[in-house]
């Protein structure tokens, strides 16, 4: 039986969305409270920050490996509506994708 199918790939890639635009409304609340409260909470606003930073890049790796999934040249499933080069030129994004945001989730 397969654990983990496509559906709950979607439902990942949906819920990781949904943290980071939470995320981003907190830390947009938070700025703007900061400014009228002298700076209070600045450690918690540089917690969300680097959460926020880590969810962006989650998403974008999880997209990433959407893209190679659907798009692989070489699995059996085709998507009709592209031609080959298509094909292979999205799956080559998304790889390219993995590499640069596993690069940049290292540097930080």
């Amino acid at each position: 039986m397969d654990f983990f199918t496509y559906q709950h790939f979607i439902l990942l890639i949906i819920i990781i969305k949904i943290i980071f635009v939470l995320l981003l409304i907190l830390k947009t609340i938070l700025k703007k409270y900061n400014e009228k409260n002298e700076n209070k909470y600045v450690i918690l606003l540089d917690k969300i920050i680097k959460y926020d930073e880590y969810f962006e890049i989650f998403f974008h790796i999880t997209m990433g490996l959407l893209l190679v999934y659907l798009f692989n040249p070489r699995y059996p499933i085709q998507i009709n509506l592209f031609d080959y080069e298509t094909r292979l030129l999205l799956f080559l994004f998304g790889c390219l994708t993995i590499i640069y945001f596993i690069k940049d989730l290292k540097t930080m």
